[in-house]
């Protein structure tokens, strides 16, 4: 689970919430690249 450094802290902060709201769109590929 390798998120963007470059947002890292913000994604860390609002995951919970983003995930919950995104219905786990996160891992498809929005915030999560390879």
């Amino acid at each position: 689970m390798s998120l963007i450094e470059t947002t890292g802290t913000f994604n860390f902060r609002d995951f919970g919430g983003y995930e919950s709201r995104l219905g786990g769109a996160l891992r498809s590929g929005i915030l999560f690249r390879s």
